[in-house]
């Protein structure tokens, strides 16, 4: 019996899709904040500063999505301990994709102040005094 490349993909893709269909509707905003975070440390890499776009940057991306989905994973795993104490269905995942989608969007206003847009920059400037001094470094470390 020989497996096409489709078939074994829907075998694969089909459980995952519905293991992640309780926080479907969050999934595509998350996935355009990724896209948007890319192309606009592209945008700063390559047209502003006049570097050459390596892969090593999109590369450094990929072990925080890989994490995020992890993350989103325990957490769906998690509900039945959370709903038992009262909680709404699926509210650990929700956080995730909260916590995840406001650290996307930081670094989307980080590439624009880069970039020169001047909100943008005195917005990441003003969360980055809020933030306590060990996330505010680490999150400069990862955004460059």
């Amino acid at each position: 019996m020989k497996l096409e490349f489709k078939t074994v993909l829907l075998i694969v893709l089909t459980p995952l899709l519905a293991f992640f269909e309780p926080v479907n509707s969050l999934i595509m905003p998350i996935l355009w904040l990724v896209i948007l975070d890319i192309l606009t440390a592209m945008y700063l890499v390559r047209i502003v500063k006049k570097e050459s776009l390596t892969s090593r940057g999109f590369f450094k991306k990929m072990p925080q999505i890989a994490m995020f989905l992890v993350a989103v994973s325990a957490s769906l795993h998690a509900n039945p301990f959370f709903t038992q104490f009262g909680l709404p269905e699926h509210q650990a995942a929700k956080l995730v994709f909260g916590f995840y989608g406001l650290y996307e969007l930081f670094s989307i206003l980080e590439n624009l102040g880069g970039a020169g847009l001047p909100i943008a920059k005195q917005i990441s400037n003003m969360l980055k005094s809020k933030l306590p001094d060990e996330i505010s470094k680490n999150l400069s470390e990862t955004t460059k």
